[in-house]
């Protein structure tokens, strides 16, 4: 059997009796834990709930009219934030009271019953698993990063839950999805941003509440569990290949939301509170300002503008985006002859007037 099975503990006396004792180390399995065909059905189960919050926000949305006048990918967007919403809710409030209810010991390894845990971690690979299809198949915006860290968030899950003899550290597995509390403020701001008030006191405070939320969910919480890990759980963990790229996915992830604080959450912030008149009006028409853009011939859509009018930071982010696009045209133009291309002022390409699509048309 590929899977760790879950036996129960015991000891071989001198007379050849066996009798009850410490867990089995060979196996690593917690007590209390799920039986095999029990974890499948959680996370098919979890997918089922998931994908009825998805259908059910998208037939509400559909009612609003500033959704209908969305692109396919941000209504997906919105509707997915719907279900992540309701994970976090269900998930952050349990996994709080499993760790404090769980006794631990020294080695942060569970005395009693983990089964309302992996029931939880099970709802949250479910979770991961749908919100990865919904994301590469509707192509919501950043998809490649969120792609990836879904399947870096997913795996030690998995691992954990399936590979044999790999039942070690749930501790920092449960510990680590307390992250997940500041997706309700940060899609409260979605939504807001979205709907046309981006400027109302409700998304300052959001904007706020998810600051804060951050330093103690998606800084501290994390720095904290590397340390226990690297203090208590792996120099006893009996197979240490178990929690090998577990960790390397702790760190990544870890990584992750450092760096989104100190690149987009902080200058937003700060931006919040130097902003004059002058920068505010701009702001609010972002169609008229071309000094706040480095690519001017690649105009923001319509969800951008409204995005840049809340948050002019983010404008960064789509001046690096429109660059890479100025480069990727360029290229084309060498490789691809005949076809015409004028450069503008900017050293970009426009639109050709000989009426052939061109790789730069297409973008």
């Amino acid at each position: 059997n590929s899977f760790c099975t879950l036996l129960p503990p015991r000891t071989v006396s001198m007379t050849g009796h066996t009798s009850v004792s410490e867990p089995c180390a060979t196996c690593g399995s917690d007590p209390g834990g799920l039986a095999f065909d029990e974890r499948i059905a959680t996370i098919v189960v979890s997918i089922l709930l998931f994908g009825a919050c998805f259908v059910a926000a998208w037939i509400y949305f559909e009612r609003l009219a500033f959704f209908k006048r969305k692109p396919l990918a941000i209504q997906a967007d919105l509707c997915s934030r719907v279900h992540s919403t309701v994970h976090s809710v269900i998930v952050v409030p349990g996994l709080l009271w499993c760790l404090l209810s769980t006794r631990w010991d020294d080695q942060y390894s569970p005395l009693t019953t983990v089964a309302p845990t992996q029931v939880l971690l099970l709802v949250s690979v479910g979770y991961f698993l749908f919100d990865l299809v919904v994301t590469v198949w509707y192509r919501l915006p950043q998809w490649h990063v969120y792609a990836v860290h879904h399947v870096a968030a997913v795996t030690p899950y998995v691992v954990y839950m399936f590979v044999a003899r790999c039942q070690v550290g749930i501790f920092i597995l449960a510990a680590f999805l307390l992250v997940e509390a500041t997706n309700v403020p940060l899609n409260v701001q979605a939504f807001l941003e979205q709907s046309g008030r981006g400027d109302s006191p409700l998304y300052a405070a959001m904007v706020y509440t998810t600051l804060v939320g951050w330093v103690v969910f998606r800084i501290a919480n994390p720095l904290m569990l590397l340390y226990v890990i690297h203090a208590h759980v792996y120099p006893n963990a009996p197979h240490k290949q178990c929690l090998w790229f577990s960790m390397v996915c702790a760190y990544f992830i870890a990584f992750f939301c450092v760096a989104v604080f100190f690149t987009i959450l902080v200058p937003e912030v700060l931006n919040r509170w130097r902003s004059t008149p002058e920068v505010t009006s701009v702001a609010k028409e972002p169609r008229e300002s071309k000094a706040l853009r480095v690519n001017p011939d690649f105009p923001l859509d319509d969800d951008e503008l409204e995005l840049t009018a809340q948050s002019p930071t983010r404008i960064a982010l789509y001046d690096v985006r429109d660059t890479a696009h100025q480069f990727e045209n360029a290229v084309n133009q060498a490789v691809h002859s005949g076809f015409e291309a004028v450069p503008n002022a900017t050293g970009g390409l426009r639109r050709t007037k000989s009426g052939v699509t061109t790789p730069a048309d297409a973008l």
